[in-house]
């Protein structure tokens, strides 16, 4: 199985459902992407992005490779979710209260 799916063996069924979800027909595809895992996956996407290499690093550095291949999926996504709770979101408020007042933000 593993040899399959490697070697492309995938790419028709996620061919499918990528053009199911662009052309927006497929009620499957409609399901599984608006899903409130899927759409906390996609909040947390930019976070999880930013934050993968240092998290990584951390945990090959204290941690045997047994260990951090197996719990590196979830203390990520778990980080992830931190970093945007505690840094993005109060971040991206405070930018838009700055921008709905007419005063320059950070980035002006």
């Amino acid at each position: 199985w593993d040899s399959f799916a490697h070697n492309g063996g995938l790419i028709p069924i996620m061919f499918l459902v990528i053009v199911g979800a662009a052309v927006g027909e497929d009620p499957l595809t409609k399901w599984v992407f608006r899903s409130l895992p899927f759409i906390t996956l996609g909040k947390l996407s930019y976070a999880q992005y930013l934050i993968q290499r240092p998290v990584w690093n951390l945990l090959r550095k204290h941690f045997s490779d047994g260990f951090t291949m197996k719990a590196y999926p979830l203390i990520l996504v778990l980080s992830a979710y931190l970093v945007q709770r505690w840094i993005g979101s109060p971040y991206t408020e405070w930018h838009r209260m700055c921008m709905e007042k007419g005063e320059k933000g950070a980035m002006e």
